[in-house]
């Protein structure tokens, strides 16, 4: 991983917790390379004391020394982000009027909505709050977007039924696309990383909306862990 991010001259800095493993992922896949089936080995706590103590300083460098456009929050529960360590961010952010932007799991959900961009699929939505009998998609969206609030510009992914977006001015739903055979590996991480893109750009958020569908279905359509590009986002047809 160091040897590919030098390779593109990315900076980093790595977070090393000698009593745990690195999270692996083995993907089981058929001959059509269509994954039926994927193994996690990983350890998910929180940091221990030490470990927090050192990313909180890393962060504080990072701040003092760096001037960043935008953050995107997201670690998929693996126990890099505590209460803590996300309020410094926001904190930090809204200081700094730096975009921020979460893709949450099911820990800190409520925290990580006091976002710029906030980013949840469905099924986190239903664990942060289960939808009743009596409400169908539509409604349910409304009641989850009521309760969070704090959220500047909500981005609700769907699956294949697309994308619900909300903000003070706008709010609607794009229809998803059809993909036959989904890979859905990595399309959570598309679609917040081109979010963030077009958010710098200052477009609207139902652009932002349209433009994170057709990412993720973009991505959903290449077998395994693949890149898209702008070309392919911007001319994409069914």
């Amino acid at each position: 991983l160091k040897s590919m991010l030098d390779e593109e001259n990315i900076l980093y800095e790595f977070v090393v917790d000698a009593s745990r493993p690195t999270t692996t992922k083995k993907r089981y896949v058929d001959t059509d390379y269509n994954q039926f089936l994927r193994v996690d080995r990983e350890l998910a706590r929180e940091l221990d004391s030490k470990c927090k103590e050192y990313l909180m300083e890393l962060l504080g460098n990072v701040f003092d020394d760096y001037r960043l456009d935008a953050i995107i929050l997201q670690d998929y529960d693996k126990g890099l982000l505590d209460k803590d360590s996300i309020d410094y961010i926001i904190k930090w952010a809204q200081k700094e009027n730096t975009l921020l932007l979460s893709d949450p799991k099911f820990r800190h959900f409520k925290q990580l909505a006091d976002s710029y961009i906030f980013k949840p699929n469905i099924n986190e939505c239903l664990n942060f709050m289960p939808r009743q009998k009596d409400h169908d998609l539509s409604s349910y969206l409304g009641v989850v977007s009521d309760a969070l609030s704090q959220t500047e510009n909500l981005l609700i992914t769907l699956g294949k039924d697309g994308i619900y977006y909300k903000n003070n001015k706008e709010e609607g739903f794009i229809q998803g696309w059809h993909v036959d055979n989904a890979d859905v590996s990595g399309a959570g991480d598309c679609v917040i990383a081109v979010a963030c893109i077009f958010a710098l750009q200052g477009k609207k958020l139902e652009e932002i909306a349209d433009l994170c569908n057709k990412a993720g279905a973009l991505s959903c359509a290449k077998k395994g862990i693949q890149t898209i590009n702008m070309d392919e986002i911007l001319n994409f047809e069914a």
